[in-house]
């Protein structure tokens, strides 16, 4: 038990001093999104720790009205580019444009520069 306490601070400890923290208005991720509990469930006989849920089953909890807005959708195929993107099960995820820890310093989470982050998979 006192390990997972350790992990636990010493992974709050490291996330608030990201680059993050300034591009979530001066609030951690943990801020914004919960403790880390509110997505990984940790194994006291591993150490390690996985998702609760799907990426998109865990950002879609919260962030519902991002898929109602008609904004990117998920769950489809990428033909070019985004080879330096994270797919799940080589389809479009939330986490291929968002870092959900904020350690990219980006505004939304995003993982790199807007106009950069597009170009990865859709041509000028």
């Amino acid at each position: 038990m006192r390990r997972w306490h350790v992990l636990a601070v010493m992974a709050a400890l490291l996330l608030s001093a990201s680059p993050g923290f300034a591009s979530t208005g001066g609030q951690s991720p943990q801020q914004v999104h919960g403790e880390c509990a509110a997505c990984h469930l940790f194994s006291q006989e591993t150490g390690r720790a996985g998702l609760n849920a799907t990426p998109d089953e865990l950002c879609t909890g919260c962030h519902l009205e991002r898929l109602a807005a008609g904004e990117h959708r998920v769950g489809v195929a990428v033909s070019v580019g985004a080879s330096t993107l994270p797919l799940v099960d080589g389809l479009v995820a939330c986490i291929t444009c968002h870092e959900p820890h904020g350690l990219s310093g980006n505004a939304a989470l995003l993982r790199t520069e807007p106009a950069d982050l597009c170009n990865r998979c859709h041509s000028k």
